[in-house]
């Protein structure tokens, strides 16, 4: 008697509060790197490259002046009094082809860098071309001065703080329907987008803040204030980062309107002032904040007081006006506290309701329209609470929010734990080095996912407790309520509109490691996609590839040693290298493998660099995908074994693709046919099981299909079967077959009874 096995239609995704035997066809213990899709097992989408935040100096006369000498050395241009960010961004660079150096003395000299490869082009007077290390600042300029006195030194140039993204946000426009502008931060500077780069926001009057790096900006758009395309609403910010031991050191509420931020300090009494707030959230007319510091001056200089429960709103309309937020004029602003001891961590919309979540416990702030008193606290959980400001995220029925003990969902009435099927997972979250803050959640619309990327002590590791950025993503498809596994170290995400359609020819990857479609949405202009931020300032949109582009920068190579600050790397990773100049011992499109970590700043590698480097050095980190089945046996009532004759593989057809593909047997992964084990990372001298995804060889007929059967034939028998899918080491090694995309629609087992089933 032969039977078959189906696993398709997949409905169930990563599963892990049952054992492997016990769980439905279509559950997958390990699903690492891939998700669920309308019934379809894909790899994880990737994410193009697209810009690095910089800041513009522009006509900037430096300290320096050059002396009567051939040559002038600017020791390191960033670490310049008249610059001075080399001491709060250490790992600044200088950005390649920006520079243009003036001297402007009886004979002018200029130089630039437009060949980006180190050189200082000179032009005019008695100059000669100079060099320029982007990463340590170094400049050196050959000339003759045609007079002895010192000269000032006027340049141009960009560089790349390299801090982390802490927020990508949205400014809304009301007058410009669908046209969004998505603005950024990193922990000290706010950006726009112009000519397709990041610039500085304004460019005009630099507006530092002082924040820490688990310290994301949350902003809101409130109140109307022109009527021209050029104006809109107020975009108000803040980071939340009072500092009770160093209070000069906090940051004020801000708002920016076209042309500067100003402080957002009101007066709340005729002698007490709102400082900071948490959270800014328009409500019902009014600007309502959650989680205040309320102080005796305005300007963090008096007697201050955290609030951390308290509810503190505005008058109806302009919330800018002296006496807007004052609790002592009656129809003005207001405030109530929470009864409870816990502080407010986050918040979001339930149709007409504010579900504010506190550590532990979450509340709805009613609205009562009363003018006196117009809004109220009502409990809805003593138990369930959020843990960061943006671990929650609202849908049309229910609020989600990443608490202590689970992933919770609230409809307003009851809060309830959803992430049942990976019960145990919220207990990997890292909660060392402010972990609880770096949680960030967004919504997904084309893929129709939730995203929570978070920290986590590398699995590779149990006893290192000290990850700080985040470097996993738990995926959540809400259509059809599966979960599933990322590896991906973004600090924060945010919405993009592409301002033109996106074409094979504006392409930076491989047509044949596309998944889209030519008139694909995500391609489409003014489509929002999901725009990702990370530890070193890149930001990324996502795309229909399987591999991320370049994420990390260099900021040093000795020998085998990389230096990448806050690389969250770890052993066996596979990395590609692009655009190093200097140093030699690397090519393009050549995988090498991290040897070993040092620390979070340095690893090493399977090369040895020689020579200088000069800078502009980058490292696109490749990622395998890991899939594990249920364990099979349909014969277990009969007390039988399974015999397996052939399992089918029902794919996508791609160019260059392939994977590996391991039958275990029995309840030991040490005893697989032939032997290999998903949750062994040694498995570099197995002998591998190689599926192709592209077609077959001498078949002209799969040639025209898009989806393919292959098989794979086997020979024993066993208690129970179990496939895993990966890609080898060698696999990961090869361009085309890492960088190809994997989509499943069906395995068929055919098997047949065997045996007793005890042995």
């Amino acid at each position: 008697m032969v039977d078959s096995i189906l696993i398709g239609g997949n409905q169930t995704g990563l599963e892990r509060d049952v054992e492997p035997w016990l769980l439905p066809n279509g559950a997958y213990p390990l699903l690492e790197n891939a998700f669920i899709r309308r019934e379809k097992v894909k790899r994880k989408r990737g994410f193009e490259f697209f810009g690095r935040l910089r800041r513009v100096y522009s006509l900037e006369v430096l300290t320096q002046t050059t002396s009567a000498s051939l040559v002038t050395t600017i020791t390191d241009l960033l670490a310049d009094t008249a610059i001075g960010v080399r001491s709060n961004e250490p790992n600044g660079e200088i950005v390649p082809g920006s520079v243009v150096i003036s001297v402007a003395d009886g004979n002018p000299s200029t130089w630039n860098d437009a060949t980006t490869s180190g050189v200082m082009s000179a032009t005019g007077g008695n100059a000669s071309d100079g060099s320029i290390n982007y990463v340590s600042g170094e400049i050196v300029l050959n000339f003759a001065i045609a007079d002895a006195g010192g000269n000032a030194i006027t340049l141009t140039f960009a560089y790349y703080p390299t801090l982390p993204v802490m927020g990508i946000r949205t400014r809304e426009n009301p007058l410009l329907v669908n046209r969004e502008q998505t603005i950024a931060f990193d922990t000290s500077y706010a950006y726009s987008i112009s000519g397709g780069e990041w610039v500085e926001l304004p460019s005009s009057s630099a507006t530092t803040w002082l924040g820490n790096d688990y310290q994301f900006f949350y902003t809101t758009n409130f109140q109307l204030f022109g009527n021209s395309p050029s104006e809109g609403v107020y975009f108000i910010a803040t980071n939340f980062n009072y500092n009770a031991s160093t209070p000069a050191n906090s940051d004020p509420i801000r708002y920016y309107n076209n042309a500067t931020w100003a402080d957002l300090l009101p007066a709340t009494t005729s002698a007490q002032f709102l400082l900071q707030g948490r959270l800014i959230i328009p409500y019902k007319g009014r600007l309502l904040i959650l989680n205040t510091v309320e102080g005796t001056q305005a300007d963090f200089g008096g007697t201050n007081r955290r609030y951390p429960q308290r509810a503190r709103w505005s008058q109806i309309g302009d919330f800018t006006t002296s006496t807007a937020w004052r609790s002592d004029i009656s129809g003005r602003g207001g405030f109530i506290d929470a009864p409870t001891g816990e502080a407010i961590v986050g918040a979001e919309f339930l149709k007409d309701n504010l579900v504010v979540y506190f550590e532990r416990s979450s509340w709805l702030l009613d609205y009562t329209g009363d003018l006196t008193l117009p809004f109220i606290w009502k409990r809805i959980n003593k138990e369930l609470g959020a843990e960061g400001t943006f671990s929650t995220w609202s849908f049309d029925d229910y609020a989600v929010g990443v608490g202590a003990t689970g992933i919770h969902i609230c409809n307003g009435s009851g809060t309830t734990r959803f992430d049942k099927p990976i019960p145990d997972e919220i207990f990997k979250f890292q909660n060392n080095n402010n972990g609880n803050d770096r949680i960030y959640a967004i919504r997904d619309w084309w893929n129709e996912l939730l995203y929570i990327s978070y920290p986590q002590s590398d699995s590779f590791d149990p006893n290192n407790d000290d990850q700080k950025f985040s470097n996993r993503v738990l995926v959540f498809n809400y259509e059809n309520n599966t979960w599933a596994k990322n590896i991906d170290s973004f600090t924060c995400y945010g919405y993009y509109q592409r301002t033109s359609n996106f074409t094979w020819a504006s392409a930076t990857y491989p047509w044949s490691s596309a998944s889209g479609t030519w008139a694909g949405e995500i391609t489409n202009q003014l489509v929002p996609i999901i725009m990702a931020g990370n530890q070193q300032g890149f930001t990324f949109i996502q795309n229909e590839f399987p591999q991320n582009e370049k994420t990390l920068a260099i900021q040093g190579l000795s020998a085998s040693t990389v230096t990448s600050a806050n690389h969250n790397l770890v052993k066996d990773d596979y990395i590609v290298f692009e655009g190093i100049l200097g140093s030699t011992g690397w090519s393009e499109n050549t995988v090498y493998q991290v040897t070993g970590v040092t620390d979070a700043d340095n690893f090493t590698i399977n090369t040895t660099f020689s020579g200088t480097y000069l800078g502009a050095g980058t490292v696109k980190v490749l990622h395998n995908f890991r899939i594990a089945t249920k364990r099979f046996n349909p014969y277990l009532k009969q007390m039988l074994t399974a015999r397996v004759s052939e399992v089918y593989y029902f794919l996508d057809r791609t160019s260059h693709g392939e994977f590996e593909a391991q039958l275990l047997i029995n309840e030991s992964t040490s005893i697989p046919m032939p032997i290999f084990s998903p949750f062994n990372k040694a498995r570099q001298t197995r002998n591998a099981n190689i599926i192709r995804t592209r077609p077959e060889a001498n078949s002209n007929f799969q040639r025209s299909q898009e989806k393919i059967w292959h098989v794979q034939k086997y020979s024993g028998d066993a208690q129970f079967l179990q496939i895993s899918i990966t890609l080898t080491d060698e696999q990961m090694q090869d361009i085309d077959i890492q960088s190809s995309d994997f989509v499943m629609h069906a395995i068929l087992f055919k098997v047949t009874p065997s045996g007793r089933l005890y042995q």
